[in-house]
């Protein structure tokens, strides 16, 4: 062989070597590039993360960047409350592939979630509660957080004092355009809501089956605090035992304006049945229905020196069992229209529909 030869056979071999080691550089590269893809779903803090354990769970949101979607894949029993903290905005949702929802069950005597000052938390799927028997709140969104509610549930929590489900204080918000709020109770005030901040109740939302040992079995707003329900949001079925309010309690200073198709019906409560407004409250109702509820003094509302402002919907089929089945007014009361009528006082039948005690 030649000189001549062996260089090209040299430079041959040579060229060889060089597309293997690029071939397996490049197999290499794709091999993590795919692997990298495939762990972006589970465990990226910008993407989709799916949490199996409180350990998990916490971690994902303290390492969170953005706007995360954390997915459970179990239910989940917490021993501390879940802190969403200052520029934190995540989304939290089950990983089940259908219309069941995984449950995020909260500690003794303490709240499952915890919304601070600058976190923003949005509910998409899951269950937020606590064990049978168990005292503890759901949800407690503080000053300055906001809380988001398109789908899930926040059900079966208790506690003594306020907002069995949930909290909102002054400066919180809470904008809840779907999912359901129930089955919350034990509170004086406020078996499925408490509100000192801001409300927004929309879309097919519901707050039903709550109850209240005195005052607000559904919702109970309070010193400046407001709430708007719309669309085709719901009310029902909630109680306030020993007290006022079964559906709504508004205390001075708050604020409630009912629109769209909204509905509060088959609430029950001493006063009050549907509502019940206390001094300085107002509340204004341009559209929707109050029906099919249940008092001894306005079985749809109840107006104790508060402002009341109808001008549109309807307020049907409510029963006092003294006076006022539809509305028992001790305030001011504005009727610029809408509908009072059907409705029932079995002691005094004068006031079927409303009763004005005002002078």
């Amino acid at each position: 062989m030649n000189v001549e030869t062996k260089f090209k056979v040299h430079n041959q071999r040579k060229t060889v070597i060089i597309v293997v080691l690029l071939t397996v550089l490049l197999i290499s590269s794709l091999i993590v590039i795919g692997v990298f893809m495939m762990s972006s779903d589970d465990t990226s803090p910008n993407g989709v993360i799916h949490v199996k354990s409180e350990k998990e769970l916490g971690e994902a949101i303290n390492k969170a960047v953005e706007t995360p979607v954390i997915k459970l894949d179990n239910d989940i029993t917490l021993t501390k409350p879940l802190v969403i903290s200052a520029n934190k905005e995540i989304t939290l949702t089950s990983n089940t592939g259908d219309n069941s929802f995984f449950k995020l069950t909260g500690a003794k005597d303490q709240t499952t979630i915890t919304i601070d000052d600058g976190g923003v938390l949005q509910l998409e799927g899951i269950i937020v509660t606590h064990e049978v028997e168990t005292n503890g709140r759901g949800v407690t969104v503080n000053s300055g957080g906001k809380l988001f509610m398109v789908d899930g549930e926040i059900s079966g929590n208790n506690i003594g004092d306020e907002g069995c489900g949930v909290i909102v204080y002054s400066g919180g918000s809470f904008e809840m355009s779907g999912g359901m709020i129930s089955g919350n109770g034990g509170a004086r005030y406020g078996g499925g809501v408490f509100v000192k901040g801001f409300f927004s109740m929309s879309g097919d939302a519901v707050i039903t089956n709550n109850f209240a040992t005195h005052y607000g079995g559904g919702v109970a707003v309070y010193f400046e605090g407001s709430f708007n329900m719309m669309d085709n949001a719901v009310i029902a079925n909630n109680a306030a035992s020993t007290g006022n309010g079964g559906g709504v309690y508004l205390e001075s200073g708050s604020s409630f304006n009912m629109a769209g198709e909204a509905r509060i019906v088959n609430n029950t409560s001493g006063n009050g049945g549907g509502v019940f407004i206390m001094p300085e409250g107002t509340f204004i109702m341009s559209n929707g229905e109050i029906s099919d509820n249940n008092a001894y003094f306005g079985g749809g509302v109840y107006s104790s020196n508060g402002t009341f402002t109808i001008s549109g919907g309807k307020i049907s089929n409510n029963k006092a069992g003294d006076n006022g089945g539809g509305v028992y007014n001790l305030g001011t009361f504005n009727r610029l229209g809408g509908i009072i009528s059907g409705n029932k006082a079995e002691t005094h039948s004068e006031g079927s529909n409303v009763y004005n005690g005002a002078y």
